[in-house]
């Protein structure tokens, strides 16, 4: 072999090294990238196992036996030698070492994906090191890293020589002159300085943070040290340059900043501790009032007189109360403000439970509740109290390194006597897939550890191969007899069993009850409605679709007409929609809730709809004048509320703070909250309390601020309720119409506009990103039939008005997300909108240096326009427009970049063209289809130009694309081609796209964001 074939050679194994290990799809139509498949000699991206890729002939080994070298298991290829960040790992009985990931190294060898916390990082050597003097650069103690230079905002101590260090304090200028005003700046004697380092070698200040002072500046130090003032003398002086065990006489400490200041400079509440130090405060803490002193700017914290009571709200002493809390001193307006435990019947707030009784979760921090049993779905979790006690408590799950053991207690994993999980944290019944028990020493378990081949049948050990009468079950990576694959349901081919058919292949099972994987074209019966099986005749209630001679069992919704094998497209007369059974019922049979259009049978008022009445036998599409929504009850008197009204007088909580608000009024009936004055946001604070915040002059903090505080109003919940969904939407409506205010105030100017959208905006989407994914997904087809708009959709958030405005949907059954086009008023700000008018057709263009999203691979779709078209849907092809559990067969098509288009507004006979770019080695399989709301597929007149690589499709109501990978409808010498390109994607990222084409300034600046959930 000449130097330059060796050379070539060579630069085709690192190509394809290259392509692997980036996951890279590159296909030449003439030319096979990847490997080639010596059994039918096709061009396939990955060998399937048990056969194995190697790089240097590019060819299907039948398996890893063939390897001489070295083999990637991740990649499932052989290597002639490991790649950079891997390692070559023993593999025993192999011929060959196995190449196993390894980004950083320690001294002895051992491989980590990060090094560990008490080693550091080298960056330049990609070494795990012991100690800082192994540092060859910059050592930077606070990151525990080893680089080639001080990072932004660290500078290099110059005292330090082995190692150099890098410390968190950049170099500003000099300190301005130091001028004693009694402001207590912490900045010691120091007037040369640079700056001021905290104690945390972090934190880099024009003076010393609280409870700091100044320590005298070290000659060559560009900067001073700050000390942490010890507990012992935790005070900082008048003058700022001692730490005192206490004030001065007639000096108080400032809560803030543990800094001494003059009695006089406390505008606030004095306070008195228990070693009689003083303290000037916000607010007195409990259970102490503030009292007015005669002369002074503060009020004194005093405690209620014998007999009395302090009112948590107001703070004010009084002789009767309903509800003590644990101490016996605070009064509580509702038991949910209790702070200690809640008795079973919730009217007693005390300090423990009963004994023998279990303790759960409250709804905040410090609360529990007490019950005589917990659920059959908790654990218990036993606690030794600082009085000796044993307190059980109720949880979901046990800590780390416990597990649940006799009784449902949580047991520490020294007394498992089953298997121990590889990480040690858990005791399991089994060992994991791809696992095998090993007996370790002062164990009383066996620890499972990886098996890098096979799993023997029995589970206990690694073998090279299976046993000649055993099948290899690639879910599990172990081998199973014959009677092992029957237990589990498994398909036997090939000396596989498989708990699944591949892609593109469908169960039967024949008269002996003999499974096999075949060609959904060779099924002579039935094709079974999820796809996946031929069966001998549908499911009960399913319909029959014929084509091509096939046979589609079909989901009929609303029940079989009288042929027995026909969808309904509507119930018959008198007849309505069972939502629970999916069928059709007689109206008078309906047995739960008629839906608020009298059109459907519902189990219960799916919100916004509502039951008006505890008796109501028929939801409504709003509560009745007067009356409140309460979570999980419906409509009820406001004297029946038994906790707080909301600001807007709609819903009835347990209490303000869940809603974002705070108390207004405790003698009305019901007790009523209300929103943070004008210029404040509620704030959560870490008992869950709302403290009205003023809003920073900042923008974008205070954009940010108000939106994290939003979300936090939730508690935490990852199913939200009506009355807290509402509440956030109001909340985001809010900071939305801040945003909008703010940008038409920076109109002209580019670079504060331009970090209102880049910050701000982009918060702002993020945000109703999360709120989406906390909403439980509504029934569309509520909504789909209150044609005149009384409902709102609740699968949907529309924000902003004129300047901003964000159009974002959770994922349901009909649509991914929808935009109504108004034809001439709208304009359209997201890549994948359409604009029409009577001179500009709707673009889709990826290409566009205007778009900021990516991927967007089917793009300029153009269409005729068309004054008849008012209302356009566009979503993602990756879902069903009427079914989305149901397959589409995209199966190859990066189904972010496909996109559907429905007309909403069609009339009979009216048909439209829409063209779309398709990538070359998709488009000979790729065909124009249409969906009815049974769920059936049409295909609609496909053009292709393989010129331009373009598809125009013909529609009336609804346009897709399908990628036909079977050749169930285009030609099958198509899936006999070697150029045929099935590249695989690992499905669908959902994302919010939007358009930087719109950032400019404009009198009508309009942003339009989209989601799919």
């Amino acid at each position: 072999m000449t130097q330059k074939q060796d050379r070539m050679k060579h630069l085709r194994v690192l190509s394809l090294l290259l392509i692997l290990f980036a996951g890279s799809s590159i296909v030449s139509a003439d030319t096979c990238n990847y490997f080639t498949d010596p059994s039918d000699n096709s061009c396939v991206q990955k060998c399937l196992y048990p056969k194995v890729g190697d790089v240097v002939t590019q060819t299907c080994f039948s398996d890893d036996s063939y390897c001489k070298q070295f083999y990637n298991q991740l990649k499932n290829i052989c290597l002639p030698s490991c790649p950079t960040p891997f390692k070559a790992q023993p593999a025993p009985g192999k011929n060959y070492q196995l190449c196993s990931p390894c980004p950083y190294q320690d001294s002895q060898g051992n491989c980590y994906q990060y090094c560990p916390p008490d080693l550091i990082t080298d960056t330049n050597t990609n070494m795990c090191l012991n100690s800082p003097l192994q540092c060859k650069g910059v050592y930077i103690r606070d990151r525990q890293l080893c680089t080639n230079t001080c990072p932004y905002l660290y500078i290099l101590d110059k005292t330090a020589i082995d190692p150099k260090i890098c410390v968190s304090c950049k170099i500003l200028g000099n300190c301005s002159s130091l001028i004693n005003t009694n402001t207590n700046s912490n900045s010691g004697n120091n007037t040369n300085c640079a700056l001021y380092l905290g104690a945390d070698m972090q934190t880099c200040a024009v003076k010393c943070p609280p409870k700091q002072i100044a320590l005298p500046q070290v000659k060559g130090q560009q900067y001073t040290q700050c000390q942490v003032c010890p507990d012992s003398t935790p005070y900082v002086s008048y003058d700022g340059t001692q730490c005192l065990a206490r004030c001065d006489s007639g000096q108080v400490v400032d809560s803030k900043t543990l800094n001494c200041i003059m009695a006089q400079q406390c505008t606030t509440n004095l306070h008195s501790d228990s070693k009689q130090i003083s303290w000037c405060v916000d607010k007195c803490p409990l259970p102490f009032s503030p009292q007015p002193v005669k002369g002074s700017n503060y009020n004194f914290c005093a405690q209620c007189y014998a007999g009395q009571y302090i009112n948590l709200i107001d703070q004010k002493c009084v002789t009767t109360c309903d509800i003590v809390d644990a101490t016996g001193k605070i009064c509580l307006p509702s038991i949910v403000y209790c702070k200690g435990y809640i008795s079973k019947d919730l009217t007693k707030c005390s300090n423990t439970c009963d004994p023998g009784q279990y303790v759960n979760k409250g709804n905040s921090d410090g609360q529990f509740i007490c019950v005589d049993s917990c659920k059959s779905s908790q654990v218990i979790w036993q606690q030794q109290l600082a009085n000796n006690q044993v307190q059980s408590q109720c949880t979901d799950a046990c800590p780390v390194y416990y597990f649940a053991g006799d009784k449902n207690v949580c047991t520490h994993v020294d007394n498992c006597t089953s298997y121990l999980s590889i990480d040690g944290k858990s005791c399991l019944s089994k060992c994991a897939p791809g696992q095998i028990p090993q007996t370790v020493p002062n164990k009383k378990a066996q620890v499972c550890t990886p098996c890098f081949q096979k799993v023997s049948s029995d589970g206990k050990s690694c073998v090279a191969d299976c046993g000649a009468k055993e099948l290899y079950f690639v879910d599990n990576k172990q081998c199973l007899d014959s009677t092992q694959c029957d237990g589990i349901g498994g398909i036997k081919i090939n000396g596989l069993c498989l708990s699944k058919c591949q892609p593109g292949f469908i169960l039967q099972v024949d008269s002996s009850g003999n499974k096999s994987c075949i060609s959904p074209s060779s099924c002579s019966n039935y094709i079974s409605s999820d796809r996946l099986s031929c069966a001998k005749s549908c499911a009960v209630n399913e319909g029959v679709l014929t084509d091509k001679n096939l046979n589609f069992c079909v989901i009929c919704p609303l029940g079989l007409d009288s042929d027995g094998k026909t969808c309904l497209k509507s119930c018959q007369t008198d007849f309505i929609y069972d939502v629970t059974a999916k069928s059709c019922v007689y109206s008078k049979n309906c047995s739960k809730m008629l839906s608020a259009n009298g059109k459907r049978c519902v189990s219960t008022c799916e919100f916004p709809e509502v039951k008006p009445s505890s008796t109501a036998t028929q939801c409504a599409l709003s509560c009745a004048t007067g009356q409140l929504y309460q979570d999980g009850v419906g409509c009820i008197d406001p004297k029946k509320c038994t906790g707080f009204q909301s600001a807007n007088g709609k819903f009835c909580v347990q209490y303000c703070n869940s809603i974002g608000q705070i108390i207004d009024n405790t003698t009305s009936t019901p007790n009523t909250c209300k929103n943070c004055p004008d210029g404040q946001f509620p704030q959560v604070q870490f008992d869950k309390s709302i403290l009205c915040i003023d809003k920073n002059q900042d923008q974008v903090t205070n954009i940010q601020d108000q939106l994290s505080n939003a979300l936090k109003t939730s508690g935490g919940s990852t199913s939200l309720t009506p009355t807290q969904t509402e509440t956030i939407k109001g909340l985001f409506q809010s900071i939305t119409k801040d945003l909008e205010q703010q940008i038409s105030q920076a109109i002209s100017n580019s670079s504060q506009l331009n970090s209102l959208i880049q910050s701000g905006v982009s918060s702002l989407k993020n945000s109703v990103f999360s709120l989406l994914k906390q909403i439980p997904t509504q029934d569309a087809s509520t909504n789909i039939d209150q044609a005149n708009n009384q409902v709102t959709d609740q699968n949907q958030i529309i924000l902003g008005s004129s300047t901003i405005q964000i159009i974002a949907e959770k994922q349901k059954p009909g649509f991914a997300f929808k935009i109504q086009f108004n034809l001439k008023d709208l304009i359209a700000g997201s890549s994948i909108s359409l604009q029409q008018d009577s001179t500009q057709a709707p673009t889709f263009s990826s290409s566009s240096s205007s778009s900021s999203s990516s991927s967007l691979g089917i793009g300029n779709a153009k269409g005729q326009t068309d004054s008849t078209i008012s209302a356009m849907q566009v979503a993602h092809l990756a879902n069903h427009p009427y079914c989305s559990n149901c397959p589409t067969g995209l199966t190859t098509i990066d189904a972010k970049t496909s996109l559907r288009f429905r007309n909403l507004q069609s009339s009979s006979g009216s048909t439209f063209q829409m063209t779309y770019d398709v990538d070359p080695s998709q488009i000979q399989k790729t065909i124009c289809v249409s969906y009815d709301s049974n769920q059936i597929m049409t295909v609609n007149p496909t053009s292709l130009d393989t010129t331009n690589n373009q598809i125009t499709c013909t529609f009336t109501t609804n346009s897709s694309l399908y990628y036909d990978s079977t050749c169930e409808y285009v030609s099958k010498s198509l899936c006999s081609s070697s150029n045929s390109n099935n590249n695989s994607s690992s499905g669908f990222d959902a994302s919010i796209v939007s358009s930087s084409r719109l950032l400019s300034a404009s009198a009508a600046l309009v942003i339009t964001f989209l989601a799919l959930f």
